[in-house]
């Protein structure tokens, strides 16, 4: 399962209109993932409470490239990552062993806004040439 958690705009608990970590981990919980890749995690105060929520169950890495975390049921190995130039936005990745079997997973956050705003610049202009 993978997740952008829009800064925390994903926490809003609709009845209060507070933030409220355990309205994204009652959703991770209810999909019954056993990988979850979430983009968008800038120190968010609420990760202890998805931690608790999920239990014990979870193995985490949290990226020092950008707001990224691999969250596994299965135990995590090795994990390792690296961010893009001039940007918060990278890759992470984990070595996870499920059932004696080590499977690599990606999680990748790219800068599709700015990618949207240049596209949008190129068609109002309609200079096609290269930027």
């Amino acid at each position: 399962m993978t997740y952008n958690t829009h800064s925390g705009r994903s926490f809003i608990n609709p009845k209060t209109g507070n933030q409220d970590g355990h309205i994204i981990s009652n959703y991770i919980n209810k999909q019954q993932a056993d990988i979850i890749c979430m983009q968008e995690f800038y120190n968010n105060p609420h990760y202890k409470d998805i931690r608790s929520t999920a239990g014990e169950a979870f193995h985490f890495t949290k990226s020092q490239q950008g707001p990224l975390v691999i969250a596994s049921k299965y135990p995590i190995i090795k994990e390792g990552g690296f961010g893009f130039l001039n940007a918060s936005n990278g890759t992470i990745f984990a070595d996870i062993d499920i059932q004696g079997k080590v499977v690599r997973v990606y999680n990748t956050h790219l800068k599709s806004n700015e990618i949207t705003i240049l596209a949008d610049e190129v068609a109002a202009s309609r200079d096609l040439r290269e930027k």
